[in-house]
């Protein structure tokens, strides 16, 4: 999956700095009649259009795989949190709760936390909503 959109990318990053070149050169270098810029104008707003569904199309069937695993993780997780915590309940009437099971709770709900956070690409508003905070300094 991450090749496949690597490789999408690189394509059309490579196009992108082509259509960049094309305008700089052209208006700073060149003289083209009107119909040219026409021309540019409508490959700018093809590349605007068409880039994401470039990028995000070749990656939409792996989503549904994607979220099938992260769901049994969860399931994973959540079952055998449920399992130590109906555990720890019959031993709380009992008072015998060591340290050992509340760090083993607490570790089970930290990886319940870090598959949560896991990506479903390409699209996933957790993820989206993150980007916002991660690219303010």
């Amino acid at each position: 999956m991450g090749r496949l959109g690597l490789r999408n990318q690189y394509a059309l990053t490579v196009c992108g700095v082509n259509l960049v070149l094309l305008v700089l050169i052209s208006l700073r270098y060149l003289h083209v009649p009107a119909s040219l810029y026409k021309l540019i104008v409508a490959a700018g707003v093809a590349y605007v259009t068409l880039g994401p569904l470039v990028f995000l199309g070749p990656l939409l069937p792996f989503r549904a795989g994607t979220l099938r695993t992260k769901t049994e993780l969860m399931s994973e997780v959540a079952q055998r949190l449920r399992i130590e915590l109906q555990r720890l309940r019959k031993q709380l009437s009992a008072g015998q709760i060591t340290k050992e099971d509340e760090e083993l709770v607490d570790r089970l709900r930290k990886i319940g936390g870090l598959i949560d956070e896991l990506p479903v690409w390409p699209f996933d508003a957790g993820t989206l909503r993150k980007l916002p905070h991660m690219s303010s300094p």
